[in-house]
């Protein structure tokens, strides 16, 4: 794996910029509170097709909901503790999110980011749910109250529902070996509703 340098640090610096825009977008239905799909990046040319979900951002006060050495596991890949970080917008509004870095990577090897979300009313439902399927989309069962895998060789993503939360959890595939099997996100997914206020 390439580390920051050179050419290498221009690099992985594009990429942190464009991970970073994960969260940044507000949705048009939602105002400054809601996010834009979690996995949909920036630039319009890695981006999937838009789903944009009614979902309140920073729902709970840490957002670190994975440890260094539980991340670590499911990226594969030796990653450091996570940094509940406040991310501005061009509007003037923020957003916040836990972001993790390679431990040998230094601050340029942004590698993972979780953000805890919640409906701007009421419950989770199955619509909320339904409406963030896409065809690269698969469910993983007997976790919470649904899981969603996205399988996108670019920025591979969780979504972990409860019934009063949203989690996305996403992390740069060039960062990572391989991709995530269906068990390691299982268990991230275990972990992160056994820490999710009920």
């Amino acid at each position: 794996m390439k580390r920051a340098g050179g050419a290498g640090s221009v690099a992985r610096l594009g990429m942190t910029v464009l991970v970073a825009g994960l969260f940044a977008a507000t949705a048009a239905c939602g105002g400054k509170d809601a996010a834009s799909s979690a996995g949909e990046p920036s630039s319009s040319a890695a981006a999937p097709s838009a789903v944009v979900a009614p979902f309140e951002e920073h729902a709970i006060e840490n957002e670190c909901v994975l440890s260094a050495a539980e991340i670590s596991a499911l990226a594969g890949v030796g990653l450091g503790a996570g940094q509940d970080t406040e991310t501005k917008r061009a509007d003037g509004s923020s957003g916040r999110s836990c972001k993790y870095h390679l431990t040998e990577g230094g601050p340029l090897s942004f590698t993972a980011t979780i953000k805890v979300m919640r409906p701007h009313e009421g419950p989770v439902t199955d619509a909320m749910i339904t409406r963030l399927i896409k065809p690269s989309t698969h469910r993983v069962p007997g976790v919470g109250r649904a899981v969603l895998i996205e399988t996108k060789s670019d920025f591979p993503q969780a979504w972990v529902f409860t019934d009063k939360l949203i989690t996305s959890v996403v992390l740069v595939g060039s960062n990572v070996p391989t991709l995530p099997t269906d068990e390691q996100w299982t268990i991230a997914a275990q972990q992160i509703v056994g820490k999710l206020p009920t």
